[in-house]
This record gives C-alpha cells, sequence and structure tokens, in this order.
C-alpha cells in the first residue's frame, strides 16, 4: 500500500412497487420491481381475451385509469389492475304477424233471347259491397333483462388505525342467519343509474366475511367438521 486511504461506502434508498392482476386470468402486468427513491416507474396492463381494464388501485384508492401508469416511486407500494369481463350484448326481437284475406264470387246465368224494346234503355246501376278486412296483431311481450354483473373480491379486511375489531362497515350475520345466507343473494338487476357500479362494488365487499364463510360451508371436506360459520368464524 503507498499510505492510509479512507474508502466510503454509498447507499442508495430503494422502494419495491409489486404488481397484481384481479382476477389473475384478466390479463397482464408489466413494470414492477425495485426503484431508487425519487425514480420514475410506468406500469402497463394488458387484458386477456374476454375482459377489458378498469383501473389501477392502491388498497381501496383508485390509483388510475389509465393502461399505461407513469408515477414518481417516494415508498413502496402494491398495485392492483383490475379487470371486468366482457359480456354479448342483449338483444330484444318484436315478432309481427301480417293477415291476408281474399274475396271471390261465385255464381252463372243464362242467355236472355233478342227482344225488341220500344221503350227507352234503362241503364242499370250495380253497387258493388264494400269488403273489409281486419287484422288483429299480438300484442308484444316485454320480457325483462337481466344481467349478472362482476365485481372483484379482495379476500382480506382493512382494520381502523390502532384496533384489531372488525369495523363496522362490514356486514355481520347473527348465527340463526348464516343458513339463509347464499352469495348469490347479490346478484344485481339491470342498473338504472350505470354511476351507482362503484356503490355495489362496496356492497359487495363489504359482505366478504359472509361470502367467504358461505364458499366454505359448501366445500363438502369442511362440513364434516364444523357446523355453522358466522362472518368467516367456525362454531
Amino acid at each position: 500500500m503507498d499510505g492510509n486511504k479512507a474508502l466510503v461506502a454509498n447507499f442508495s434508498l430503494q422502494f419495491a412497487v409489486v404488481l397484481a392482476s384481479n382476477p389473475a386470468e384478466g390479463g397482464s402486468t408489466t413494470g414492477g420491481g425495485l426503484f431508487t427513491a425519487s425514480a420514475n416507474a410506468t406500469v402497463t396492463v394488458t387484458p386477456n381475451t374476454g375482459y377489458t381494464f378498469s383501473n389501477w388501485t392502491e388498497g381501496l384508492t383508485i390509483a388510475s385509469t389509465d393502461a399505461s401508469y407513469a408515477f414518481q416511486v417516494n415508498a413502496s407500494k402494491t398495485l392492483v389492475a383490475n379487470f371486468a369481463a366482457i359480456f354479448a350484448d342483449t338483444y330484444t326481437l318484436n315478432v309481427a304477424t301480417i293477415r291476408a284475406g281474399l274475396a271471390l264470387k261465385f255464381g252463372h246465368g243464362r242467355k236472355i233471347a233478342d227482344k225488341v224494346v220500344y221503350a227507352p234503355p234503362i241503364v242499370a246501376v250495380v253497387v258493388e259491397p264494400d269488403v273489409t278486412f281486419e287484422v288483429n296483431a299480438p300484442k308484444n311481450a316485454p320480457v325483462e333483462r337481466r344481467v349478472r354483473e362482476t365485481f372483484p373480491l379482495r379476500n382480506y379486511v382493512f382494520f381502523s388505525e390502532g384496533s384489531t375489531e372488525i369495523p363496522a362497515r362490514y356486514v355481520f350475520l347473527q348465527k340463526n342467519q348464516v343458513k339463509d345466507f347464499r352469495e348469490d343473494q347479490l346478484e344485481v338487476f339491470t342498473p338504472k343509474e350505470l354511476t351507482g357500479r362503484s356503490k355495489r362494488q362496496m356492497t359487495v365487499y363489504y359482505n366478504v366475511l359472509n361470502i367467504l364463510g358461505d364458499r366454505m360451508v359448501k366445500k363438502s371436506h369442511f362440513n364434516s367438521n364444523h357446523d355453522r360459520i358466522v362472518n368467516g368464524r367456525c362454531f
């Protein structure tokens, strides 16, 4: 060595960007990884066939509705790409019936012998009767259009800060109500207000404990060990 040396180890602060797809079969994501503090990151999604991209969410907050989302990394975060299934349009067919009629005249006559007539000729006017037709068309039978919406279901619960109690915003069932609860009771008919989808989605999420409990009851290997599940807990 030529002499004493002072070596300085330099470190840079890095944050992790974790990506996920909801549902998993809805599409793929790219752009996650480790980033130096204040670096710019861009994450993108590619929907699979039969799905369309909805938005990026971080927790319960919508971060962006752009398929390519650019942001500055100042902390570690988990971004979920939400996809929605594409359903075929429903068509209503009206059937009209057309009825047609035909009028026929039948008769016979005989030849009249020639005769000399000295009186002025008489002109006979024959009035043809009016023939009318009436068509009674069948009434259209309106059919109520019924659709099913698909909402992403997050399988976790958010607790209030500093509390271990399940918040009151989640729907709790009494033990005697469990046997009457079914996941398909949350089916939504044709929405009258298109802007209400987010509200209906949160209604499904706040029933997450009851939905998971209902699914566990349907598993035969689970029913053999437990009688009832209330709000995701066994009794």
